[in-house]
Order: structure tokens, then sequence, then C-alpha cells
């Protein structure tokens, strides 16, 4: 990986983090979802009688579809002639071990902010379409997590893909976003928090990956 662009881009990343953080402690968000928040979160998850994406919503959440879809991806990564595999294996797992303990064991405790399945403004009208889960809602950790795996990937083979793997991360990652919603598990915010903690911590991640 070109070190310049490395640091660049977490530089930026950092900076979209700490903007994104700030204006939410600032607002009173980290406390309760905003009125925009509750809306959106309205717009996704309210609508019944959508079965078919209540369905495809289940599926991408799921341990069970994804984990079959980045073996597979691991499995690639030693089979293709991939620079220094083992090297790239280790980033795809600090960058995912990082913003899982960043998410999980940081910020959800220091916040404690309740999921929309039970938080007092939104429980009564939540659909929820899974089990509600136990701990807290800001962050999302499914959003970090799959934003990291997908950024450092994508980044780390930018030579060999260009920019098509960072989309088709971003937009994997992204409709997992919107499943967690749909599903009534996390607020717009969560995601979005989430989903920044996640290219932060792939692009510290990615710090491992010099040039050989």
């Amino acid at each position: 990986m070109n070190m310049n662009s490395g640091y660049k881009f977490l530089i930026i990343s950092g900076l979209l983090l700490a903007l994104g953080l700030t204006v939410f402690a600032l607002a009173g968000y980290l406390e309760q979802p905003g009125a925009w928040e509750r809306q959106w979160f309205g717009w996704i998850n309210h609508p019944q009688g959508w079965s078919l994406v209540d369905s495809f919503a289940i599926l991408f959440r799921t341990p069970g579809t994804w984990l079959p879809i980045y073996a597979l991806l691991l499995l690639w990564v030693f089979r293709s002639k991939v620079e220094r595999p083992f090297n790239l294996i280790l980033v795809l797992v600090v960058s995912v071990a990082l913003s899982d303990q960043v998410s999980s064991s940081l910020i959800k405790p220091l916040v404690q902010r309740d999921r929309p399945c039970r938080h007092p403004l939104t429980a009564a009208e939540c659909q929820i379409r899974v089990t509600c889960g136990s701990g807290y809602g800001f962050v999302s950790s499914h959003a970090a997590n799959h934003f990291a795996l997908a950024w450092a990937l994508g980044w780390a083979l930018r030579a060999r893909w260009g920019k098509a793997g960072l989309w088709i991360g971003s937009v994997w990652a992204g409709l997992v976003c919107i499943a967690q919603i749909r599903v009534g598990v996390h607020f717009p915010g969560d995601v979005l928090v989430g989903a920044l903690i996640g290219l932060f911590c792939a692009s510290v991640a990615l710090l491992l990956r010099r040039e050989g």
C-alpha cells in the first residue's frame, strides 16, 4: 500500500469520525435520538407487508449469510496471486477486531443509548422483526465491522480492483446497515457513526500493509 495515500485515508477517516461524534454529542443525540433519526427510522422500519424485503433484511444481517461469503474471500486470497496474503489476512483481522472492540467495548457502554426496539420514544411503534438483542444500540457493531472489512480489503487491493472493490464493499456493508434499521434493532445514527468507526479502524489496520 502506498503510505502517503494510507496516511491520507487515516487522517480523513479520523476527522470524519471526530466530526460525527462531536455533532452527535453537541446536539444531544448521544442521550436520545434526534427527530430526524426517529423519522428516518420510521420510514425504513414501520412499513408492513413487505415480506420479501423483510426476508432479505434478516438474511443480510445473519452470520450464516456473510460468514461463508467472507470465508470464500479468504480462500480466494490464498489461491490467487495476491501479494503477501498472510499480511492481508492480518490487516483484515486487525481491522475487524479493532472496530468490534471500539464499538462494543468502548462506545456502547460509555454512551448507553437504547436500541429503538426498547427506547421509550420508539419502542411502542417499532416493528421488531428479530430478537431485540442485549446491550445498547449506539453504535452498530455490524456497521463498524462490515465497513472495516470492506474498506480494509478494497483499499489494500486497489491496484488490482481499482475503485470497484470499495464500491461493492460499501454497497454490501450499506445493505447490512439498512437491514439493521429495518428489523428494528438500530437507529440511522447508530449505523452512520458505526460506519465511520469502521472506516477509521480500517485505515489504522492498513498501516500494517507496507510496500514489500
